[in-house]
């Protein structure tokens, strides 16, 4: 008898630990509001090797880390940018990886179509994607001569890479 109670405990204890990792790897799905078309564009195409590079090598485990209600551009080349913000009241830090997969949220769901709603098959590219986490993913227009830390909002940029994102948002996870 003390056996089989035993035996049922433990396989009570393994279904428990399986249903906790579970539970946690439900818990990475994002949840939040994604907007499209608020910033200047970033190039499409530019923008996708730079959200995927995030997401590779060695890039992947790097750490990020910014300041409380802080932007940091961790990614650009010509006028196109990724960048990580802050809504918290404390600094954050996250990978290369969890950046790369918000920032993918970004590239599957926002600038399919111009305003007018011609298919512009993501040629420009304007989105932000927030987290449950208290920080967000923008990818837009950038100038990578400026400090990494000028919020996108500040740069202007409207025109550089032309053409018009359909604004719209929506809640992702």
């Amino acid at each position: 008898m003390r056996s089989l109670l035993n035996t049922t405990l433990l396989g009570l204890f393994a279904f428990v630990l399986a249903m906790a990792g579970a539970i946690d790897i439900r818990s990475e799905v994002v949840h939040g509001m994604q907007y499209c078309g608020n910033f200047a564009n970033a190039d499409g195409s530019m923008s996708t090797q730079l959200v995927d590079k995030l997401g590779e090598g060695d890039l992947k485990d790097r750490q990020y880390t910014v300041a409380a209600h802080g932007c940091n551009r961790v990614q650009c080349w010509d006028t196109s940018g990724v960048y990580v913000c802050n809504d918290n009241d404390s600094e954050l830090t996250v990978s290369g990886e969890q950046v790369s997969d918000v920032g993918e949220l970004i590239l599957s769901g926002c600038c399919m179509f111009s305003a007018s709603g011609k298919d512009i098959g993501q040629e420009i590219m304007s989105g932000q994607q927030f987290t449950q986490w208290g920080w967000n993913v923008i990818v837009a227009y950038a100038d990578c001569n400026v400090p990494i830390t000028e919020k996108p909002s500040n740069l202007g940029g409207y025109g550089v890479n032309g053409g018009t994102c359909w604004e719209y948002s929506s809640m992702a996870g």
